[in-house]
């Protein structure tokens, strides 16, 4: 298994309006505090938690992952194209 850094954070510096999330994946301890595990796979966040905390916590993602870019606006529900937009003829 490979080392994971982790950061203890408690609620308070979590709910400031100047907070910027260490790192990608969290939990929520029992005493409100914030463990976020420093690396780029979940797999290996909810590892090294289990291994922390006996399995009692799930991990959870700080930011939602970036789109794979292969989404086009056209199709989409609620897109802002215009290709729904035009005009029939008379």
């Amino acid at each position: 298994m490979s080392k994971c850094k982790t950061t203890v954070i408690t609620f308070e510096e979590f709910t400031d309006d100047d907070f910027k999330k260490p790192s990608n994946f969290y939990i929520m301890d029992a005493m409100q505090n914030y463990v976020f595990f420093h690396t780029r796979d979940r797999a290996v966040a909810q590892s090294w938690c289990d291994t922390i905390y006996d399995g009692a916590y799930t991990v959870n993602a700080s930011k939602m992952n970036k789109s794979s870019g292969t989404e086009s606006a056209v199709g989409r529900l609620g897109s802002k194209s215009r290709q729904g937009l035009k005009t029939r003829g008379k």
